[in-house]
């Protein structure tokens, strides 16, 4: 009985060791992300002119910068801000992976409704500005494999900084911090 929890030690020591020495060999690096594009569209105006209906087209850019491993996504949920502070889920995405030194871009849509701020004549003067801005929150679970081997499951954070919206095609891209 005394030997069998000296096993036991040895066999999770064991294991350990060989779960930091996958690691050390992998090191994996975190993924990196931008929103690259946005755009309204499909825009109606009141004949006020007091707040614009519209959708709010963006692409997301998501690089794997590893060498070895490719990223597992099992769940991604984008959620979204608009500058009138309303909350919502955009694009709930299906399982995908990202292979080494890969880009892939993610589309998606948010329906929104953006008022006129005080300072400024009319909606469009407000939009053409670039004062209608959307903070946009990724949450997703991910794993690194290589070959056969696969990490357990990494909830991650991505929190992108305020993305500009302006009628036409003129953008700033917007990069974003990762919390993994």
């Amino acid at each position: 009985m005394k030997h069998i929890a000296f096993v036991v030690i040895g066999i999770v020591g064991i294991m350990s060791v060989a779960m930091v020495m996958i690691w050390a060999v992998v090191k994996p690096k975190r993924p990196i992300y931008a929103i690259e594009y946005g755009l309204i569209s499909e825009a109606t105006l009141p004949s006020n002119l007091e707040s614009l209906v519209g959708n709010f087209r963006f692409v997301m850019r998501s690089y794997n910068p590893n060498t070895k491993a490719t990223i597992y996504y099992g769940s991604m949920k984008i959620l979204s801000r608009n500058s009138s502070n309303d909350k919502s889920v955009v694009w709930s995405g299906k399982n995908f992976s990202q292979p080494p030194f890969n880009v892939t871009r993610i589309s998606f849509l948010l329906f929104a409704q953006v008022e006129k701020k005080p300072g400024y004549e009319d909606i469009i003067q407000h939009i053409q500005h670039g004062n209608v801005s959307s903070n946009i929150s990724v949450r997703a679970e991910i794993r690194y494999g290589i070959a056969n081997w696969k990490s357990s499951p990494l909830r991650v954070g991505i929190y992108c900084r305020p993305a500009n919206v302006m009628l036409g095609h003129n953008f700033q891209p917007a990069d974003c911090y990762v919390d993994l």
